[in-house]
């Protein structure tokens, strides 16, 4: 074939390299046999520059690219912030679709890394996989022991409030005034009570 549809060529090698990685160019490289080698690996590193500064490939092509799976390894770091990210709407972190969705991301990158017959396509792109899942798993084992303590620390308070006012109903209005303060100043975001 000639190669005069250089945008045919291109999105040939960008499907190549979605389905199969850099491997196996034997087919697509003998039917654009007239593309001399240095423009044909010239236009391979291209496409894979061009599907590396996405930030993430679509999900019918079931791949993550390693600069997504970076942007992901970042916003795990920031996780445990005080502060939330930037952009994010009336303030609020919707940490639990944004965990699924990362696990989401690394399960696609798993599958990615393997061939249809469950054998390794991409050993390191598996390891980086695992890795992420391995993570993802820790911050939530972390977040949930996190949610646990803080759910005992309320029982154990609700508790102390509750018998502080079947003893007396001022010192639990007092009590419970004084959290408040604390709360708010401790989380000015913070709207609900103690």
């Amino acid at each position: 074939m000639i190669y005069d549809d250089r945008a045919q060529l291109r999105a040939d090698i960008r499907a190549h390299l979605l389905a199969n990685g850099s491997r196996n160019w034997r087919l697509l490289r003998y039917r654009y046999s007239a593309v001399p080698p240095t423009t044909w690996w010239r236009l391979i590193a291209r496409e894979k520059a061009r599907i590396g500064t996405q930030h993430l490939v679509s999900s019918d092509e079931k791949i993550v690219t390693a600069r997504a799976l970076s942007a992901a390894e970042g916003e795990l770091k920031g996780i445990g912030a005080s502060t939330l990210p930037a952009g994010v709407p009336g303030g609020r972190f919707d940490f639990l679709a944004s965990f699924h969705n990362l696990f989401a991301d690394a399960t696609k990158l798993r599958a990615h890394a393997l061939r249809a017959d469950g054998s390794v396509r991409n050993p390191i792109l598996l390891d980086r996989a695992v890795k992420l899942r391995l993570k993802l798993i820790r911050q939530g084992l972390e977040l949930e022991r996190q949610i646990y303590s803080a759910n005992a620390q309320r029982a154990f308070y609700d508790a102390l409030v509750a018998e502080i006012a079947a003893e007396s109903a001022e010192v639990q209005r007092r009590l419970i005034t004084r959290l408040r303060d604390f709360n708010r100043v401790s989380d000015p975001r913070r709207t609900e009570e103690p």
